[in-house]
C-alpha cells in the first residue's frame, strides 16, 4: 500500500488514508505537551497493523519508551502493570506474536547525526534482517548536525532535511516532533509561525500537525486538546481533531474513544 498508518484513524482519515512513504511528518507542540506521547501512539498504531517501526530515541530511554508502548498497547497503567506483572508479561508477549515488531535505539542526547541513524538501518537490515516500514525520531532537535555543527539555526533544518531524504531512499515515512516559541502557550491554534526552532523546518517538513491546547482545555479532566494541520503537501489542511490525554497510560487518544467522552 502507498499510505501508512499514523497509528490515529481519525488523523488517518484526515489526511486520505494516512502518509505517504517517503513522507516527514512533524508533530508540533510546547514542551511536555504531548509530543512524545503522540509518537508512542503512532507506534502503537502501526504495530497493530502488523508494521515494523524503528524508534530512534535522543530523549527518553529506550526501556522508558518501550515501557510506553506496552502501556499503549494493552490499555493499563504503569499501577495497574505492577500490581501483577507477571500477568501483563505473559500478555505483552502474546500481542507481541499477533502484531509487527519493533526496535527502538537510543542515542545521547546532542550526538546522533542522520548519517548515524541510517547507519544503524543498514545494520539492523544486513545482520538482523529488519528493514522497517517507518522511523520514529525522538526528536529531531536533539540530534547532531555534521554540517553545520556551531549553527542551530542552519543545523535543525539541515537535520529535518537528512530525515526527509532517509524516507525518500528507503521509501518509508518519517515521525517527528519539534518545539514550539512561548507564544503557543495556551494558543487556540498553534501554526507554523509558532517554529521555535526555525521557520526553515517549514518548507521541509511534507506534514505539520500542531498540538494546540487552551488554558481551558489544559484545566479539564481527562485534558483535552486538538490537533490542527499546518501544512499538508499533497491534500489540503483538514479541520482541528479533539484528542484527549490519557495521562495514566502516557497516551494520547482521539476524543471519544476507550470510553473517553468527546
Amino acid at each position: 500500500a502507498l499510505k501508512v498508518t499514523t497509528g490515529y484513524p481519525t488523523l488517518d482519515d484526515a489526511l486520505e488514508g494516512g502518509v505517504d512513504r517517503g513522507e516527514l511528518i512533524e508533530f508540533l507542540g510546547l514542551y511536555s505537551s504531548g509530543k512524545t506521547s503522540l509518537l508512542v501512539g503512532v507506534v502503537r498504531g502501526q504495530l497493530l497493523h502488523r508494521y515494523r517501526p524503528l524508534v530512534v530515541t535522543n530523549e527518553v530511554a529506550p526501556r522508558r519508551w518501550a515501557a510506553r508502548v506496552d502501556r499503549a498497547i494493552t490499555g493499563k497503567t504503569r499501577q495497574e502493570i505492577l500490581q501483577n506483572p507477571r500477568r501483563y508479561v505473559r500478555m505483552i508477549q502474546r500481542l507481541k506474536q499477533a502484531t509487527g515488531r519493533m526496535i527502538i535505539k537510543g542515542f545521547p542526547t546532542g550526538t546522533a547525526t542522520v548519517a548515524d541513524v541510517e547507519a544503524l538501518m543498514v545494520r539492523l537490515r544486513d545482520e538482523e534482517g529488519f528493514t522497517p516500514d517507518s522511523l520514529i525520531v525522538d526528536y529531531a532537535g536533539e540530534m547532531r548536525s555534521e554540517r553545520y555543527p556551531q549553527d542551530f539555526r542552519l543545523g535543525i533544518i539541515d537535520i529535518f532535511r537528512g530525515l526527509r531524504a532517509i524516507g525518500q531512499k528507503w521509501g518509508i515515512p518519517v515521525f517527528t516532533a519539534g518545539q514550539t516559541d512561548a507564544a503557543a502557550e495556551g494558543k487556540e491554534i498553534v501554526g507554523g509561525r509558532n517554529q521555535s526552532e526555525a521557520k526553515g523546518i517549514n518548507a521541509v517538513i511534507d506534514v505539520g500537525i500542531s498540538i494546540s491546547q487552551t488554558l481551558e482545555e489544559a484545566a479539564r479532566v481527562p485534558p483535552e486538546c486538538r490537533l490542527t494541520s499546518f501544512k499538508v503537501r499533497e491534500g489540503g489542511r483538514f479541520p482541528p481533531l479533539p484528542f484527549v490525554f490519557m495521562i495514566d497510560r502516557g497516551v494520547i487518544v482521539p476524543a471519544g474513544s476507550a470510553g473517553v467522552r468527546p
